[in-house]
């Protein structure tokens, strides 16, 4: 019996069962590698504008030592005084900025002084943003020295004369924090577990003490004296040993 070729038409269209399951293999792996362009994307510019505003943030840190006889002198915690010496305050004072509303964001100052609020919204806006970095540095002269003050009311500041450190574009002011559940912290006391936080692809992002600022990989932060950091990719945060 002879078989129409409309019937063998027929039989031959649409896909078979291994045709349909390839198309749907390749069809997957294209959504992947489109997520991980588009989440790699957005990351690359949520990093872009923190490199941007934590240089700011620096610059203004840096500008307002001038008017401090030539110190940075900021609070390291303790107490609840000193809140004209605290670094978000100065950069909130300086640019006029809003520190309420912001729909979760806590205003404009954490636009400025957080990591990517789009990504992690801060708990506290005065607690939760670029850290100080309290390091000691022998290599790089730079010592933070412990003072008491009296005025406007009693409290303790860390101090640093910036002219005399002898490699300030490899010494972070201002840097990305983490503690243990991966919020920020407002300084670097790795005494206290307040340590750098690896929030840019495995690196920190810093504005360093000559006005610059840049990413910093593991072996850039252990030449800059840190011994740990916390890889901000995981949760929670896996802890480091540089």
């Amino acid at each position: 019996m002879k078989i129409s070729s409309d019937v063998c038409s027929s039989r031959r269209s649409g896909f078979t069962l291994v045709e349909l399951l390839v198309v749907i293999a390749i069809s997957g792996v294209l959504a992947v590698v489109a997520f991980y362009f588009a989440r790699s994307g957005l990351n690359k510019a949520a990093a872009s504008k923190s490199l941007s505003n934590i240089r700011q943030s620096g610059v203004i840190l840096l500008t307002h030592s001038q008017d401090m006889n030539g110190k940075l002198q900021y609070f390291g915690g303790g107490g609840s005084a000193g809140f004209d010496v605290r670094v978000y305050n100065i950069v909130r004072n300086t640019l006029g900025l809003n520190i309420s509303g912001g729909t979760g964001n806590k205003g404009e100052l954490c636009e400025i002084m957080h990591w990517s609020p789009t990504k992690l919204k801060p708990v506290n806006y005065h607690w939760n943003c670029f850290a100080v970095n309290f390091t000691n540095v022998p290599d790089f002269n730079v010592a933070w020295v412990n003072e008491n003050l009296t005025s406007p009311t009693a409290y303790s500041v860390r101090t640093l004369i910036p002219s005399v450190v002898t490699r300030p574009e490899a010494y972070p002011l201002l840097i990305t924090s983490s503690t243990s559940t991966g919020d920020e912290i407002f300084r670097i006391l790795e005494s206290n577990g307040d340590l750098v936080g690896l929030r840019s692809s495995g690196k920190a992002l810093a504005s360093m003490l000559d006005g610059s600022a840049r990413e910093m990989d593991p072996t850039d932060l252990k030449k800059a004296g840190f011994s740990r950091a916390y890889d901000n990719s995981k949760t929670p945060p896996r802890l480091r040993t540089l």
